[in-house]
This record gives C-alpha cells, sequence and structure tokens, in this order.
C-alpha cells in the first residue's frame, strides 16, 4: 500500500537485494530480485551463508554480517592507503587525492596518518551497535513510516547515532518469529 503516493514501484530487493546473511541451511527466506543495474555485482557471501532479501529474526547471522562488514571496510581502508601512499588505481572510483588524505564525495575518506583502527572508529561507526544493516527507512509493526530523514537539527554524526540507536531498538523488538523484508522504493 502506497498511501502517500511517494513512489511508484516497491521491489523485494532492488538495489540492496543482499543486506542479510543467513545460514546456507536456512528453510525459510526471501531472495528478492537485484534491480537490473545491480545484477552485474554478485555479492559473495562467506561460506556456508547466503545474502537474502529477508527472513525470520532468529535466524539471521547479525555476527556474521559485522564481521563480512568489517572485513569489506577493511579492505577498503587499506585501498585507500595505497592509493594515497602510491598510484594504485582505485577501481574507477572517482577520487580527489591531497596533501591531507583522499576526498570523496564531499568528506575524506582517507586521512593521512590515520590508522586502520582510526578509520573504522570514523567509517565503520556502525561496528558498535548491535545491528550492521541500518536501512534509511522502515515500517514499524503498525505501519508507521520512520526515515532517518526526520531527525532535524543534529550534526550527521549526531543523526547517524540517534538513527542507529532507532533502528536498532526496533529491531531488538522483534520477535524471532518476526521477518524483516528489505524493500526498495522507486520515484
Amino acid at each position: 500500500m502506497n498511501p502517500n503516493g511517494m513512489w511508484t514501484r516497491f521491489r523485494i530487493g532492488g538495489r540492496w537485494a543482499c543486506l542479510l546473511l543467513v545460514k546456507d541451511d536456512c528453510e525459510e527466506y526471501f531472495d528478492g530480485e537485484a534491480s537490473r543495474i545491480y545484477q552485474k555485482y554478485n555479492v559473495p557471501s562467506p561460506e556456508g551463508y547466503c545474502w537474502v532479501s529477508g527472513a525470520r529474526m532468529r535466524d539471521i547471522e547479525w555476527q556474521a554480517m559485522k564481521d563480512c562488514y568489517i572485513a569489506e571496510m577493511t579492505e577498503r581502508f587499506r585501498k585507500l592507503e595505497g592509493y594515497f601512499y602510491t598510484d594504485l588505481n582505485l577501481d574507477s572510483i572517482h577520487v580527489i587525492r591531497t596533501d591531507k588524505g583522499i576526498y570523496i564525495n564531499g568528506k575524506y575518506e582517507y586521512r593521512c596518518g590515520n590508522s586502520l583502527e582510526d578509520y573504522l572508529e570514523r567509517e565503520a561507526r556502525q561496528k558498535d551497535f548491535r545491528y550492521v544493516m541500518i536501512p534509511h527507512d522502515f515500517l514499524d509493526m503498525e505501519g508507521n513510516w520512520h526515515s532517518v530523514d526526520d531527525i532535524q537539527g543534529l550534526t550527521e554524526d549526531e543523526t547517524q547515532k540517534v538513527w542507529t540507536s532507532r533502528v536498532g531498538d526496533f529491531l531488538d523488538s522483534l520477535s524471532g518469529d518476526d521477518v524483516p523484508v528489505i524493500v526498495d522504493f522507486l520515484s
């Protein structure tokens, strides 16, 4: 149902088809359908697991998801660091290299002299929270729409902390039988 008429299409999965991790012997889950332009990005899953778009809370492997996220962020740090100290090319990522670091999309993603721990603290701040998968919006059990865009008057870091906490509280409120499903909406 789309009572506000804000989006014209919905798809289970879509751009976010690979956000939830379950063991590969899990019997109940939604595969979802990757958007056409994202079908070429086949995200490999760790051995013994598979990425899905929906599953029962009790079947989602939250710690394994965190481990994958930290490994991905560690690899990204190594690439950024390598690009900064050498002329290594970052697979078509458009970056600006300055003496202060690597500037991408309006901010320094790598800062000269930072360690991996510094990078993870700043860029992977979700590592300290209960859940790695933090959506932009969610519907609660009563059908109420919640969005990070509703948070006003805070810095980007403060907004992210408040939103991550709200999402965590919502996921904590679900029972093991509840089924979160990733839905992509398009305008």
